[in-house]
This record gives C-alpha cells, sequence and structure tokens, in this order.
C-alpha cells in the first residue's frame, strides 16, 4: 500500500538512506586500504566510470520494486559518492589538477539523479556543491586558487544566500528541489558565517581580524533569527514526498552522459598535454620522494616535489624581486616597516602561477655556498630543485630558459611578511606549493623505488603537467 500524497517518508526509507551513508564510508575505507596503485591506468578509469553507471542501474532496478524501494535511497548515495570518487581520481591518475570545472559534473550527476527520483540527500549535498562552485568562479576570475573557497568564506556565504533567494524559481526542475536548495543554501550560510564569526583571519574585509568578528558575530546572529522565523512561517507547507515507481529516464540519461562526457574530456586533456613533443627532466628521490611507509594508497603509488623553499627575504629578492610580483598580481606598495604591513601582507591571497624550476644548476650550487659559510656544513641539501623565476604566462618562460635543465611547472605563490630583531622587516614572495603537489607512479614501475638512489624521468606536457616515463635504479 503507497503512502499519501505529502506523507513523509518511511521509516524503512529513512534507515537505508543511513545505512547508504555508512555503505559508501566503509567502501571508502576499503579502497584506502586497497592496493589500488597495482591496477594499470585503463583498469582504474573504466572501474571509476563504470562504478556509478552500475550504481545508477541498481537505483532505477530496485525503485521499481515495491518490497525494494526502500534501498533506493542507500544505492543512489552510493552512485553519487562513486561519481565523485571518479571525478576526484580520474585527474589523479591521469596527473591533472583537480580543476574547480570538474565541480560542474558532479552537480550535474546529483542534480538529475536527485531530481529523477526526488531524493533530498542528494538533492541537497549538489546543490551544496553548486554554491561552492558558484563561490570558486570569485577567486578563479582573480587569478587566485579556487581552494580559497573554504579559506576565505565571504564568496561561499554569498553564494549560499543567492542560493535561498532563488530557491523557489527552482522548483519546476523537479520533486523537492525548492526545498533541498533552501536547505543547502541555509545549513552552508549558517556554517561560514559562523565560522568568520569564531576563527580569525578567514575574512576578506579590509579592517583587522577582531573587527570583521565583532561584524560576522551579529551578521550571524542576525541570520539565525531570521531562519528560525522562516521556518515558523513554512511550518504548514506541503511535506516533502520522494518520487515513487522508478525515476525519469531523460534525467537519468543525462546523469550518465554527464559523467561519461567529463571522464572522456579528463582523458582529452591528458592526451593533448601529452600530445607534440613533451620537454622531459630527471629529478632524483633528492627532488621526488614516495610516500613515508612507501604503499601504495587510495588514488596509487605517487611521489611528491621537494624544492628549495628559498625562504630567506634576501635571496627571494634575487628570484622574486618586487616587479616580478607586481606583475603576478601582489601589491607591495606597503613598506616592510610600515605599521600596518604585517595586517596588509597577512591579508593578501596567494596567486595561481608559472614558475621556472632550475635543476642542479648556478642557483643550487650559490645556494650551497652561501649554508656553508653561514653555518660551516659541507653536506648537500636534499634537493636541488631551485625556482628561478615565475610569470603568467608558461611559453615565455620556457622561451627564456630554452636550452637549459629548467622546467615550468603551476604553482602557488604566496607573500610573506616577518620581522627579525637584528634585520629588521622584510616582505618577500615564495612558492607555496605546486599544482598538483605530487605524480602518480606507473604500476609495472612501481617495484623499482625499493632500492635506495634512483632517477625518475619526467615528461611535461602543454599544460604543465608531469608524468613519470620511466624510474632508473642504482643512481648515486
Amino acid at each position: 500500500m503507497h503512502p499519501e500524497p505529502g506523507a513523509l517518508p518511511s521509516r524503512p526509507t529513512q534507515r537505508a538512506t543511513v545505512a547508504g551513508v555508512a555503505a559508501a564510508l566503509v567502501l571508502a575505507a576499503g579502497l584506502a586500504g586497497w592496493n589500488w596503485g597495482s591496477l594499470a591506468l585503463p583498469a582504474q578509469l573504466t572501474v571509476l566510470a563504470l562504478a556509478p553507471l552500475v550504481a545508477l542501474s541498481g537505483v532505477e532496478i530496485v525503485s521499481r520494486h515495491t518490497r525494494l524501494r526502500h534501498l533506493a535511497p542507500s544505492l543512489a548515495i552510493l552512485a553519487m559518492g562513486a561519481a565523485w570518487a571518479a571525478l576526484v581520481l580520474a585527474p589523479r591518475a591521469l596527473d591533472l589538477p583537480f580543476s574547480s570545472l570538474l565541480l560542474w559534473p558532479g552537480i550535474g550527476f546529483g542534480v538529475a539523479l536527485g531530481t529523477s527520483y526526488g531524493f533530498r540527500p542528494v538533492l541537497v549535498a549538489s546543490l551544496g556543491a553548486l554554491a561552492v562552485a558558484v563561490a570558486s568562479v570569485f577567486f578563479v576570475s582573480g587569478g587566485t586558487p579556487w581552494t580559497l573557497v573554504f579559506e576565505r568564506l565571504e564568496p561561499l556565504a554569498g553564494s549560499a544566500c543567492l542560493l535561498v533567494a532563488v530557491a523557489g524559481l527552482l522548483g519546476p526542475a523537479g520533486v523537492g528541489v525548492e526545498a533541498a536548495a533552501r536547505t543547502a543554501g541555509l545549513a552552508l550560510g549558517t556554517v561560514s558565517l559562523v565560522v568568520l564569526a569564531a576563527v580569525p583571519g578567514r575574512s576578506l574585509l579590509p579592517v583587522a581580524p577582531e573587527v570583521a568578528q565583532t561584524i560576522y558575530t551579529f551578521v550571524t546572529g542576525a541570520a539565525v533569527a531570521a531562519a528560525v522565523w522562516r521556518r515558523r512561517r513554512s511550518r504548514g507547507a506541503k511535506p516533502f514526498r520522494p518520487a515513487r515507481g522508478g525515476g525519469d529516464p531523460s534525467r537519468l540519461i543525462v546523469a550518465a552522459l554527464v559523467l561519461v562526457l567529463a571522464v572522456g574530456g579528463l582523458l582529452g586533456v591528458a592526451w593533448w598535454n601529452r600530445g607534440g613533443v613533451p620537454q622531459r627532466i630527471v629529478l632524483t628521490d633528492r627532488e621526488l620522494a614516495p610516500p613515508p611507509d612507501g604503499r601504495a594508497r587510495l588514488g596509487g603509488m605517487r611521489l611528491a616535489f621537494r624544492w628549495q623553499a628559498r625562504d630567506d627575504p634576501q635571496d627571494a629578492k634575487v628570484w622574486l624581486p618586487d616587479g616580478r610580483l607586481n606583475a603576478l598580481g601582489f601589491s607591495t606598495d606597503v613598506m616592510a616597516s610600515a605599521p600596518e604591513a604585517s595586517r596588509f601582507y597577512g591579508r593578501g591571497l596567494p596567486r595561481s602561477a608559472w614558475v621556472a624550476f632550475e635543476v642542479d644548476g648556478p642557483a643550487w650550487q650559490l645556494i650551497e655556498q652561501r649554508r656553508a659559510v653561514a653555518g660551516g656544513r659541507t653536506s648537500p641539501s636534499p634537493s636541488r630543485l631551485v625556482p628561478v623565476d615565475a610569470g603568467l604566462d608558461p611559453v615565455a618562460l620556457g622561451r627564456r630558459y630554452a636550452g637549459q635543465a629548467v622546467v615550468v611547472l603551476p604553482a602557488v605563490v604566496e607573500m610573506r611578511h616577518a620581522s627579525d630583531p637584528k634585520r629588521g622587516a622584510s616582505v618577500w614572495g615564495r612558492v607555496a606549493r605546486l599544482v598538483p603537489s605530487d605524480v602518480s607512479v606507473p604500476a609495472h614501475l612501481q617495484d623499482r623505488l625499493g632500492s635506495r638512489g634512483y632517477e625518475v624521468v619526467l615528461g611535461v606536457g602543454r599544460l604543465g603537467a608531469v608524468w613519470v616515463e620511466d624510474i632508473r635504479t642504482g643512481v648515486h
């Protein structure tokens, strides 16, 4: 006997939803302990692409059987989790950075799945990801890393409020979309405002951190009061009721196509990156380090880049002078000794840039000489990979160092400010991280990492993404 229209989801359905979340967590934990890296790249991509499609088929099958219908939410959560796993792990396997553009296929898959069956958890999660994707546009358009959306929270709070404001316009999109959009927006907006009010350094406002926290304390209180008032007014609204008897086939096809096209697009990007005549560079175990325990984890065996930080302010001024920092988008107008310098540079955002790294060249030799004179040590430093230049045009950087042992990689550059009793106040730039910061090791080459002393032959593609071509052992 079917529930009456407007009835809340049954207890079996609620229990199945909880079971779906638990099953997804157990599956993720199992994959983390599994030697995923032992699979060849084609096998990894095949598993990643097929898993959400199989789960999607399972949702459709059980939703058409009265006795099994309560399992549909569990399979829907598994399908969405598998889709996001594919979008996260596929670029890692292909040695491509996870771009904010990959948020959109995940959102499309979740919204198509959720509106087809009327699953509120899927819709809430997908529309929450939509708010993150919209907020990321603010940072990407400004030349900063999109991941700042989780650190500087005003854009996320703004996109969450926008989602609540337009929730009433999303009703025609499908069953439960309006309520899910309002829930996701209120949850993300409230969390963002609470963090802004409680944690210093999360605000973009050009004021002191304590002032920003005071402002957001009042804003959070007003937002919570408005949410409570809205909740009381909506008590008489029609409750949410999931769809019965299968989903909308057209939307299921959309969900499958979105995922297949996303994975296919990643393959196309990887092929284009490795096409033409790639640059090759040879690094050793001093520049590429395996995991501490030497085992392959979720995403496979990877080698992390290590480079000279060049954190000495005087040394940093050699390769990142003010003019070059200005070209990257940084402002150096405030003197390092000014009272407001610490707050000014501490509030500044890192920038996405291209950095030229020299391998075992004059810059590294000069650094070693300075260290030997300053500290009397003669042992070599761990890495001979030294940043020597930075810019926004990778082609121009590559031409500038053509024929030299220099590799141009995408990176994140940030400003630092410090005050030393002997040297005084200083401000300089440094490489915060590479994008991505590690590279995957093909399954057939992983056994060569067991011995000490190895060389890694890296290919560098058109997009600056690198991959391992060969590993030579017995190198000292």
